[in-house]
């Protein structure tokens, strides 16, 4: 599995550490970021998915309920993973966790609070959503209580059992991870000053590929991508550097030098795309493809493919598929400000998705920002719902491209099919980092959930459409 290694911290509304729930533990400010607009009654289709780590709910082999679950992803093998707050039903305490829910609908946990770490002396005090996974196998970081170590990395079966040490950092913390082929793992140690690229032989040798890189890394089958002092770099995992592009080049097919590489990364195609600053006002960002053809795909002040202005903003998707998936802001065309684009494999970006697109029954209006490349081509997007000659959205949802059309996943205002007085009516978390698709187009997706018995409290769950 490969995704973009740019990934936030988790923060949980509750806390990890011990304490005693309140009357509406689990509760979540609607007014933060990704929030929707609401409604006491539904007004669109009911949400039809599997409901994953509901508030309430007993924890499956603990004594224990949910109290509020974070976010999660996709596993290999029809696996859900995720990080979840809960409540020991004999002391009331809270504690929190890493779950597997599995292909046969059976939860276990994975890594708890409390639990011994093998090789730091302590116990876990915060563990973190798994960072990669492949086989049985996961990559986890954990703060640690009581010992040696300030924060570790770990692999840890995904059934559950001992973790096994694998890094240290005192002051760094760990945010994204690749495990190869081979059974090493490429890890962004993240500080104040920058990011460390490091390639782990479990139970051998680490070894630094860049220090002090841009945060985020992004990693194919032979090398990383990295940017630094303003360049884009390939480093290969012997640690030789090949520079693709970046400050005094030229904008491939404009009279304008590339200042500065914003963000470099790789498709599972194999192609480099980056995103770079001119300083230049009149084409101030650019997206550009770099390989076997070095080309502009997108330009600020250029003009837009599929629509009657240029671009004025460019935004990446998040998550990793085989296309070149961006959002753009658009001058000078009324009916297509905001708009999704797909750049497949050595093409030209076509036009994905617009403003006044229909699905649900409604007309959207596309959030560039909250755009997910997804496996197999489908592409999530995260969108408001107008009704034809409304001014104001009156939800809003998460929709999905398959390359052909645009699927609608769920919405705000629904009603969840499989828990009767209970909407959907927020996302707590920006769509652009709840989000994950796999090739099938499964989509798993952390909404934040109302039931009627309790109005004024807005519960994190995650859904699971297929």
């Amino acid at each position: 599995m490969k995704r973009w290694a740019i990934l936030t911290t988790l923060f949980t509304t509750i806390g990890c550490g011990g304490g005693t729930a309140g009357t509406e533990a689990g509760s979540i400010d609607d007014s933060g970021p990704g929030s929707g607009p609401t409604a006491s009654t539904p007004q669109l289709p009911a949400v039809t998915g599997e409901v994953i780590g509901r508030p309430g709910a007993p924890v499956p082999g603990l004594n224990a309920s949910y109290v509020t679950t974070e976010m999660g992803w996709l596993g290999p093998d029809d696996d859900v993973i995720f990080e979840a707050v809960i409540q020991w039903r004999d002391t009331l305490e809270l504690g929190c966790g890493i779950f597997r829910r599995g292909p046969d609908g059976n939860v276990n946990e994975v890594l708890l609070q409390g639990q011994l770490l093998p090789g730091t002396g302590g116990v876990v005090k915060h563990p973190r959503l798994p960072l990669e996974a492949r086989g049985d196998t996961l990559v986890i970081p954990a703060l640690v209580d009581g010992g040696s170590v300030v924060r570790g990395l770990f692999l840890v079966p995904k059934t559950g059992g001992s973790p096994t040490l694998i890094a240290i950092e005192e002051e760094r913390e760990f945010v994204g991870a690749v495990l190869n082929d081979d059974g090493t793992v490429l890890t962004e140690a993240r500080g104040k000053t920058g990011s460390d690229i490091l390639r782990i032989v479990p139970g051998g040798a680490t070894t630094k590929l860049c220090a002090d890189c841009a945060p985020g890394f992004q990693a194919n089958d032979t090398s990383v991508i990295v940017v630094k002092d303003g360049d884009a770099f390939m480093i290969g995992f012997d640690g030789v550097a090949t520079r693709l592009i970046g400050r005094g080049d030229p904008l491939p097919g404009l009279a304008i030098d590339i200042r500065r590489v914003l963000r470099a990364g790789v498709t599972d195609a194999g192609e480099f795309v980056v995103h770079v600053d001119t300083g230049n006002p009149t084409v101030p960002d650019a997206l550009v493809r770099v390989g076997g053809k070095t080309e502009t795909l997108a330009a600020c002040g250029q003009p837009a493919p599929g629509t009657q202005g240029t671009f004025k903003t460019l935004t990446l998707a998040a998550g990793q598929g085989p296309d070149v998936v961006f959002g753009a802001t658009i001058d000078g065309d009324a009916a297509n400000q905001n708009v999704i684009y797909c750049a497949r494999p050595g093409d030209a970006p076509e036009l994905l998705a617009a403003d006044g697109a229909e699905a649900a029954g409604a007309l959207l209006s596309i959030s560039t920002k909250n755009v997910v490349a997804g496996e197999n081509g489908n592409t999530a997007v995260g969108a408001h719902l107008f009704e034809e000659g409304a001014l104001a959205p009156h939800a809003e949802g998460v929709f999905v491209h398959d390359g052909t059309e645009l699927r609608c996943i769920l919405t705000t205002n629904a009603e969840v099919a499989s828990l009767p007085n209970t909407t959907v009516v927020s996302f707590p978390i920006p769509i652009r980092n709840a989000v994950h698709v796999r090739a099938d187009g499964r989509t798993l997706v952390h909404t934040g959930l109302r039931e009627d018995r309790r109005p004024n409290a807005t519960l994190g769950a995650l859904i699971l459409v297929r």
